[in-house]
């Protein structure tokens, strides 16, 4: 799969949990709780397709489980729900014109097997061609509004981050903003550099601009 189609249905798929987990209070059920009342409802569904009677002992625990699954009484505000909406949106759009220049790749007749993108480059290749300087100032964001955390490259390429436990070294941004954000995330999309006018430039573009001069030569 290409890796721009595959970063954004991850995205998306993160978005689409988080906004469910949202929508529901979080000190109701516990992880594990939570897990299981989704696969009790699951077997009840799959039992009921079969016209398979569904023990009392299941129907009791769905009872329970579900019983302490209190809603949220205080939920998103409509403003709020729609700029998440918009961005979501944003993301759709981008996949699919992604997904388009995909599969127009796997319909060009005559060109032989399709040559993966240069994805794996590094820091330390960005370092070293300039397009990255060891004493840029760069900033993880993950969320809109949401908190905002430091970083500063080493010479060798290696990340410093500004977690909320303290300062440590990554090999990787994904690893850094995954540490951070505590869930998978796209380094490259999250990072970015503070410009001397204030104005910020993903890593991501940094990236792609490092691998079309690269195509150009």
């Amino acid at each position: 799969m290409d890796e721009d189609v595959k970063t954004h249905l991850e995205a998306i798929g993160q978005w689409i949990a988080g906004y469910r987990l949202r929508t529901r209070h979080s000190q109701g059920l516990s992880h594990d709780e939570r897990k299981q009342l989704h696969a009790v409802e699951r077997s009840i569904q799959q039992l009921a397709g079969l016209g398979v009677s569904i023990p009392d002992e299941l129907r009791q625990l769905k009872l329970q489980l579900s019983a302490k699954d209190v809603v949220d009484p205080t939920p998103q505000s409509t403003s709020e729900r729609l700029t998440e909406v918009v961005e979501m949106v944003s993301a759709l759009n981008t996949l699919r014109q992604a997904a388009k220049v995909l599969q127009n790749q796997l319909k060009a007749p005559g060109k032989g097997p399709i040559t993966k993108r240069r994805y794996e480059v590094t820091l330390t290749e960005l370092v070293q061609s300039g397009h990255l300087l060891p004493d840029d100032k760069l900033e993880f964001s993950w969320k809109k509004n949401g908190p905002v955390f430091e970083g500063k490259l080493r010479a060798d390429g290696t990340l410093e981050a500004k977690t909320p436990s303290g300062w440590q070294a990554f090999d990787s941004l994904s690893a850094a903003a995954t540490a951070i954000g505590d869930c998978s995330l796209n380094g490259w999309l999250h990072w970015s550099r503070i410009n001397a006018d204030g104005s910020r430039t993903t890593l991501k573009d940094i990236r792609a601009k490092f691998i079309n001069q690269g195509a150009a030569k």
